[in-house]
């Protein structure tokens, strides 16, 4: 059994899932998306193992150049799914799952704005996509700042930022999930003086059990993005209400397993070998 990790630089993910492989007689094969030969005809092994520390859009690309051309096992519950481009966001609302209203673009409309404004209550969030550790989620508290600061953002990125309503909440949950179960979590807690749960690069954080009810929205939250494996951020509003966050597939799962002492990457290999032997 192979297992093909697309990554560019080696990290605590990939370590993880190296040691792992060694441990079940896998092989392990780095595939480098700023050196892989796209001339050449992709060759694996059969019934191989696929997985993308990666979050780089050049990952993102070899890998569905990869799952195009060959048959390998994955995270994804379907072809079509690994190879689709639909918003999380608009899955979410699609099946109903538990989050924040979300308005999908952001507008230097000043009569759109307030409509948002209305709608999503203040304050709201402002948050670009594609960032980490809290970077690029914005707290407005006034129609004033939201009128500048809509301005400002859009001069420098036309449009990649979306608008949402503000959860009031102290901490956060990040639940792993792997096919239909929690398999581990963590909470984050906020500082003193900020709003994000899981601002730097070293948040606070803890071991944490959750709600079944809260772990059956991290699961269907995965299931809606057509997936086996995540990293589900949801917030907790006073009342102990669920809200999705995010989706995050590849997600960074050292730091629970470090912290937890789950052995989170050893699942995910066993998964995927269950899920090969099942093909033949």
């Amino acid at each position: 059994m192979t297992l093909y990790c697309i990554y560019i630089k080696e990290d605590a993910s990939v370590q993880l899932l190296r040691r792992s492989c060694e441990e079940r007689d896998v092989d392990f094969v780095t595939v480098n998306p700023m050196t892989y030969d796209y001339a050449a005809r992709p060759s694996f092994v059969r019934d191989a193992l696929l997985y993308r520390v990666s979050t780089a859009k050049a990952a993102a690309d070899l890998e569905k150049f990869l799952l195009l051309h060959l048959t390998l096992n994955t995270f994804y519950t379907s072809s079509i799914r690994a190879l689709s481009s639909i918003s999380h966001i608009l899955m979410y609302e699609k099946e109903d799952i538990s989050r924040p209203k979300t308005i999908y673009r952001l507008s230097k409309d000043r009569d759109l704005l307030r409509k948002y404004a209305t709608y999503l209550g203040l304050p709201l969030i402002i948050k670009s996509l594609g960032g980490s550790h809290g970077i690029g989620v914005i707290k407005v508290d006034s129609l004033s700042s939201l009128f500048s600061t809509a301005d400002y953002l859009l001069s420098k990125n036309n449009g990649a930022f979306v608008m949402k309503e503000f959860i009031q909440t102290t901490s956060s949950a990040r639940l792993i999930v792997l096919g239909n179960r929690v398999i581990d979590s963590i909470k984050y807690s906020a500082p003193a003086d900020d709003f994000r749960s899981n601002e730097g690069a070293t948040p606070n954080v803890s071991v944490e059990k959750f709600s079944k009810k809260i772990e059956d929205v991290a699961i269907a939250a995965t299931r809606a993005m057509g997936i086996e494996f995540a990293g589900v951020d949801i917030l907790i509003d006073k009342d102990g209400a669920p809200y999705v966050a995010e989706v995050n597939f590849p997600c960074f799962f050292p730091r629970c397993q470090a912290l937890t002492g789950a052995d989170i990457s050893g699942m995910m290999i066993d998964h995927l070998v269950c899920k090969s032997s099942t093909k033949r």
